[in-house]
């Protein structure tokens, strides 16, 4: 069975693993994404503030994310690179990732 030229091996092969970050990377990530997010984070929608930074940024958030190699990671389809930074985004609870960044840096 064929999708879109592909057979259903390669298909299924597309599944999704976004990782857990420990304190260290989650911190790294927080300090880029912290400049997407406003004042109050309760306002805060993740993936749409996440979605509209930078293209560098945004390559870094889905290096951080992803659980493959940067090799691996740029032969993903756009599709794959949506799910996993979709996926580590919650996963990771990011909006308070944020909040505990903005906490250890201006207090």
């Amino acid at each position: 069975m064929t999708y879109r030229g592909r057979n259903q091996k390669d298909w299924k092969r597309e599944s999704v693993e976004s990782k857990v970050l420990n304190f260290p990377d989650a911190m790294k990530l927080a300090e880029i994404l912290d400049k997407y997010f406003p004042e109050d984070l309760q306002k805060a929608d993740p993936e749409e503030l996440v979605f509209s930074a930078s293209p560098a940024d945004f390559t870094k958030v889905t290096e951080f994310l992803s659980s493959d190699t940067k090799e691996e990671i740029v032969k993903y389809s756009g599709r794959r690179i949506l799910k996993v930074v979709s996926n580590g985004l919650k996963i990771n609870r990011v909006t308070e990732m944020v909040a505990l960044y903005r906490g250890m840096t201006n207090g």
